[in-house]
């Protein structure tokens, strides 16, 4: 099937932002949201989407210059193009041990310069059409950004203590940022947390219920009272039926 556009091929009189609104409420969407500009499909990216992207600006002083295949980002990880352009955690500021979380310095997303003309460019994206949603820091992958893919596995057993003093600072960055998209007129928000195998979750529920469960529910309780924001859209995988089973989302 050939989209040519969205809007015009769209027959009910909504505009993706109904429509998406519609999909997230469960309130009979004439049809599916549609989302093809992420990724490359054979070598095309598609230029039709129901969705505006919208985020805070990155402190300049940590953006990757062109031609760099290395680099270190405000979180203080340092990152290399291995098989992408957005670039894998390589060296880790938590990684050598919990003691360096005592002189960690978290960046600052409530410094109100990251949104300066986020207003401005929701309204042109909602003038078009589009529903309109921004990004807030994964639990899980910052986690490893911060300590490494194995600590953060070891973490989970043995240091969850420090686990969870990291996830309320996270927590922290979100409400901060929530509170500023709201201002702007940001529709919903967006996060990332690949918590499991083709088989089965990589914490057990006990954890996921003690340690993820509460910040995950004060996220979604910080958007719930405000009208203009929906709840936030997971990007999750694979397999977390477990979690989900039990109550835990």
């Amino acid at each position: 099937m050939k989209i040519t556009s969205i809007e015009k091929s769209n027959e009910t009189g909504m505009t993706s932002r109904e429509i998406i609104t519609r999909c997230i409420e469960f309130r009979e969407p004439p049809r599916i949201g549609l989302h093809f500009l992420t990724d490359p499909l054979n070598g095309k990216i598609w230029d039709e989407t129901d969705f505006a992207f919208a985020s805070y600006a990155t402190d300049p002083k940590y953006l990757p210059q062109p031609g760099v295949t290395e680099w270190v980002t405000e979180w203080g990880d340092t990152r290399q193009t291995i098989n992408t352009a957005l670039g894998e955690a390589i060296r880790f500021p938590l990684g050598d041990g919990w003691q360096l979380l005592d002189s960690y310095q978290f960046p600052d997303f409530s410094a109100p310069w990251r949104y300066q003309g986020m207003k401005e460019n929701v309204a042109r994206a909602h003038a078009g059409g589009k529903y309109v949603y921004a990004p807030i820091p994964s639990y899980m992958l910052q986690l490893i950004d911060l300590r490494g893919i194995e600590n953060w596995f070891m973490d989970n057993a043995e240091c969850q203590n420090e686990l969870a003093a990291v996830l309320d600072q996270i927590t922290r960055i979100r409400l901060a940022m929530i509170e500023h998209y709201a201002a702007a007129g940001v529709d919903g928000v967006i996060t990332w947390d690949d918590m499991g195998t083709n088989a089965t979750p990589f914490v057990s529920p006990a954890t996921f219920r003690s340690l993820y469960f509460p910040r995950y529910k004060q996220t979604i309780d910080a958007l719930h009272p405000r009208d203009a924001l929906h709840p936030p859209l997971l990007r999750a995988c694979p397999q977390l039926h477990g979690h989900v089973r039990r109550g835990g989302m």
